[in-house]
């Protein structure tokens, strides 16, 4: 799990110019398309079976690059 905060503090996105908020709506349009599920308070924001295929897949093409 991991919650917003944290993610907001890799340098990778905050070097991109990600804030806070562009990183809550990118969360929630990959919670709707079911990649990850997000909970209030500590429970943060995991990914699921989806999410994890999805971004293996994606690793690979860009480990070919």
């Amino acid at each position: 799990t991991a919650g917003r905060r944290s993610l907001g503090e890799e340098p990778a996105l905050k070097e991109g110019g990600c804030t806070e908020a562009k990183l809550r709506g990118i969360l929630r349009e990959l919670e709707q398309f079911g990649m990850l599920e997000m909970s209030r308070g500590r429970g943060g924001t995991v990914l699921t079976p989806r999410g994890r295929e999805t971004a293996e897949m994606l690793k690979g093409y860009l480990e070919t690059q």
